[in-house]
């Protein structure tokens, strides 16, 4: 024990004397590391969470009478939709990005960099059927802007889609009173004769 306290002391006494080149490299790194630092572009990320109600009202009505649809699967449908090509050039101009590019190759890049910078997943820490959509950008108003609207074409095609399948369950309950309907015609009319 006594021959580690004593290699210790030997060790220390040893950086004591080379104190200010220790001093001189550790300044060295640190103004490196400053100077990294400070190069590297400013990064802003906006994010917006969504949570997709997979309960429809019609549920329980329609349980018996078709098969359910997989919202989850919609939902995820969605995301890769909004995540294409067409729907990023849209954004691009909404959004204002497409002023950046100067040329068409410019745009392409742009794009490109784009469908990088966007994130649409679920977020399964937050909850069950919770969504978060991101953008990262060197403009904090810009990724807020972009998130916005990125949120707006989610909803927006959530909102089609539930019309769509509203509108496909009103037809088919119409469909069914119709049948219904004509059942209880011909029922009426065999016990009408039945009676006569």
């Amino acid at each position: 024990m006594h021959d580690i306290i004593l290699k210790i002391i030997g060790e220390l006494k040893g950086a004591w004397r080379f104190r200010w080149q220790a001093m001189a490299v550790a300044w060295i790194l640190c103004v490196g590391g400053w100077l990294t630092v400070y190069a590297l572009p400013d990064a802003y990320e906006s994010n917006a969470t969504v949570y997709v109600d997979t309960n429809s009202a019609l549920q329980p009505l329609l349980n018996q009478l078709t098969v359910s649809a997989d919202v989850v699967r919609q939902a995820d449908q969605m995301t890769q939709a909004l995540q294409s090509r067409p729907q990023l050039e849209r954004l691009a101009n909404e959004s204002g990005l497409a002023i950046r590019a100067e040329t068409p190759k410019e745009l392409e890049w742009l794009i490109a960099g784009m469908a990088k910078k966007v994130s649409i997943a679920p977020n399964s820490r937050l909850g069950k059927n919770m969504y978060e959509i991101g953008f990262v950008d060197k403009d904090p108003l810009m990724a807020q802007k972009v998130v916005t609207i990125l949120l707006n074409l989610f909803v927006e095609d959530s909102l089609g889609a539930n019309r769509q399948g509203s509108e496909q369950a009103q037809e088919f309950l119409r469909k069914q009173l119709d049948e219904l309907g004509n059942e209880l015609t011909l029922v009426e009319t065999k016990l009408a004769d039945f009676k006569k």
